[in-house]
């Protein structure tokens, strides 16, 4: 490798150890675990340019695959750019998906026929319109919004694990075997394919013509594939039938990173590597060059709660700074404050400008608040991804119609939920009044000639009810609804029928609350829900902004300064249905959130911040069981430190000389502790878990 490394020091880069021996690997099956900032990228174009600087390898006999486009043009950029002058040449980067559907344009070209594609940019609402159609057919009602989200997600669930037979398939979707056999049915008969239609062709191309895949297979001798540990069932089938029978597989993968189950990515095909090949090579990236000593170590020993796994000892040289640290807010509005005023003071500390901050969360509506809220105080920040569902939920659209209404009596506001205000109200007195002028829509109906006195008092009733909600404060005014019209008693009711979930609902209702007590009237409230609906719709990609809100599924392959990860209760992150599972026996999911977890701590280069509302929704909450594990974590390794004579420092106190270790039962351990003749005896885990020492 002596003509490689001469290259690599005249453009600076600097391999270590277990890097350059990930890098010398030529021939035969590999795997690479790569831990959180060990320059994996690095090792993945390094091992490209030596295949073709050093071992002569034909650039087009060698692909580099990866999970989505922005990763794999990253990286042929990077490789272009550092090893252009050595290395002119055509490797092939690209996703597996846009591989496999090369394969798919080869087979329609070979029969002369044309799949029209129903998930790209422009056709996104064909997809949804027919699971739409099919479900309101099958099941006689029409699906929900969250319910369609179910219905797609189930689907490519069941593709990437390539499942052939869904008669017996076990889901929560009512009738979904039969609402997947006619959406299958209904593709084929149309010549359409979906996203993951791509895999499924693909491999059955390959397996169906010999040929094709013979030729596949002399042409790219050489397959390299980053993100290993997120391959599903069928996009492993797929890479190891082209690696046969050379096996020239070299697979870069962190199974402590594997995030991504409900898409039916399965981290067996790494961790079981040595199965599925004969004496394969595995290289270790245990040195991370991104995070603090603190963060490194405290990231490493918690993922060891994991069973399955490999072992890993991840180290640094980085210096140690500042702790992981919890804090514990009151309720979700308390939170969006709390980050708001640690990401002004962070900035206002930064000079230079150059920090960054990532504000992560388990769910995409846990950045509702927080976006509100550094909007309103003029902080900029980039919102990674796209997101409707909360704003297209059909709970707040009844509530904002109703809102609405009691201020612009306009129809269609009032059309969208007369059956859930009045149960008086017919379709006939409805479209009565829709044909007549003059005065409000309940105006013209009290007009209909065919109202019996019960039905005008109603109508009246009504009409004094809605004109009151004009008069209040928006906050009030939601909480008016819900006592006089029942709407959360009747969402429970809805979601029970329809399989939804309700806790959504009384988030969605938190919320609005929430970013409701900030206004005086109803007129000014409404437009800003509409501005947030937009803001989310669009998303905001200022790559200048310091702050990025992002799930923690979004932030994985970025890295900030300053990290804070919030809403940490049970039911949330970890998230209720892996608990259901532990609670019956049944690790994976929990070891699925745990990595995610893990996935969020080590996006962090200076600080980690765990934030735990004590109240959501109006509801207590139970603190996540991770900070219970962190807190373990913080507690054994200030244990092991503190002994007699060490000096603390005290968050409340100052300095103080530890004297003695003076009980350890229950779990606790007492400390007595000279703080310049102020004695005191402190719990040492209580101190720990509300950060109030050092050592």
């Amino acid at each position: 490798m002596e003509y490689f490394e001469q290259v690599c020091n005249n453009i600076c880069i600097r391999l270590n150890e277990q890097q350059r021996l990930a890098v010398e690997h030529e021939n035969g099956p590999a795997l690479v675990l790569a831990g959180p900032g060990s320059g994996k990228t690095t090792v993945i174009i390094c091992r490209l340019a030596r295949l073709v600087i050093e071992k002569g390898i034909n650039p087009r006999n060698i692909i580099s695959l990866t999970f989505n486009r922005a990763a794999a043009y990253e990286m042929e950029q990077r490789f272009n750019t550092i090893f252009r002058s050595y290395c002119d040449c055509k490797i092939r980067f690209a996703t597996l998906h846009a591989f496999s559907y090369s394969i798919v344009r080869w087979y329609q070209d070979y029969k002369g026929i044309r799949l029209e594609l129903i998930e790209d940019t422009d056709r996104k609402k064909m997809k949804s319109d027919i699971l739409k159609n099919l479900y309101h057919r099958i099941n006689g009602r029409p699906v929900t919004e969250d319910g369609l989200s179910d219905i797609v997600n189930e689907i490519c669930l069941v593709k990437n694990r390539a499942i052939p037979d869904v008669t017996n398939y076990n889901s929560k979707i009512k009738n979904f075997s039969a609402i997947y056999s006619e959406y299958e049915k209904f593709k084929k008969e149309n010549r359409l394919l979906d996203f993951d239609d791509m895999l499924v062709y693909a491999l059955a191309v390959l397996r169906n013509y010999p040929r094709l895949l013979d030729n596949y297979r002399s042409r790219y001798t050489y397959i390299q594939v980053d993100e290993g540990q997120d391959l599903s069932k069928i996009q492993f089938e797929i890479v190891k039938l082209l690696a046969e029978p050379l096996n020239n597989l070299f697979i870069v993968a962190d199974d402590d990173q594997a995030i991504y189950a409900f898409r039916g990515s399965e981290p067996e095909y790494i961790l079981d590597f040595g199965k599925n090949y004969k004496d394969p090579a595995i290289y270790l990236l245990e040195h991370n060059y991104r995070s603090t000593g603190n963060i490194v170590e405290f990231s490493s020993n918690f993922i060891r709660a994991n069973k399955r796994r490999y072992e890993k000892k991840h180290r640094t040289t980085n210096e140690y700074k500042t702790d992981p640290y919890i804090v514990e807010v009151r309720n979700e509005k308390e939170e969006a404050r709390f980050i708001t005023d640690e990401v002004r003071c962070l900035l206002a500390q930064d000079n230079r400008g150059r920090k960054t901050i990532g504000v992560l969360y388990r769910n995409n509506i846990s950045a509702i608040l927080a976006a509100e809220m550094l909007e309103r105080n003029g902080v900029g920040f980039n919102l990674q991804g796209k997101d409707n569902f909360f704003f297209n939920h059909w709970f707040l659209l009844d509530i904002l119609a109703l809102l609405n209404f009691s201020v612009a009596w306009d129809d269609a506001s009032f059309v969208r939920l007369a059956h859930k205000l009045d149960s008086h109200i017919t379709e006939k007195m409805i479209e009565s009044a829709a044909k007549r002028d003059g005065g409000s829509i309940l105006d013209r109906m009290l007009k209909f000639g065919e109202l019996d006195a019960d039905q005008k008092k109603s109508i009246k009733k009504l009409q004094k009810k809605i004109g009151k909600i004009a008069k209040m404060s928006p906050e009030a005014a939601l909480e008016y609804i819900d006592e006089n019209f029942r709407f959360l008693l009747n969402a429970k009711r809805q979601c029970e029928r329809s399989g939804g979930s309700f806790g959504y609902v009384q988030s969605i209702f938190s919320i609005l609350k929430s970013i409701a007590a900030d206004f005086k009237t109803i007129d000014s409230f409404l437009p800003r829900i509409t501005f947030l609906k937009e803001l989310f719709a669009n998303g905001t990609h200022d790559t200048r902004a310091p702050v990025t809100l992002s799930t923690v599924h979004g932030s994985k392959g970025l890295e900030y300064d300053h990290v804070y990860i919030i809403d940490l209760y049970d039911g949330e992150f970890p998230n209720l249905q892996s608990i259901e599972y532990a609670d019956n026996g049944i690790d994976s999911l929990m070891e699925e959130e745990r990595r995610l977890f893990f996935v969020g701590m080590t996006r962090a280069k200076e600080t980690v911040c765990f934030v735990t509302p004590l109240h959501v929704a109006g509801s207590k909450t139970i603190r996540s069981q991770f900070i219970d594990e962190i807190t373990d974590c913080l507690f054994k390794r200030t244990c092991a430190k503190i002994e007699k004579g060490k000096l603390i420092y005290h968050k409340k106190h100052g300095f103080g000389k530890v004297l003695e270790k003076i009980a350890e039962k229950d779990g606790k351990v007492l400390v007595r502790v000279d703080f310049e003749g102020d004695r005191r005896v402190l719990d040492l885990k209580f101190c720990v878990e509300k950060s109030l020492i050092e050592a």
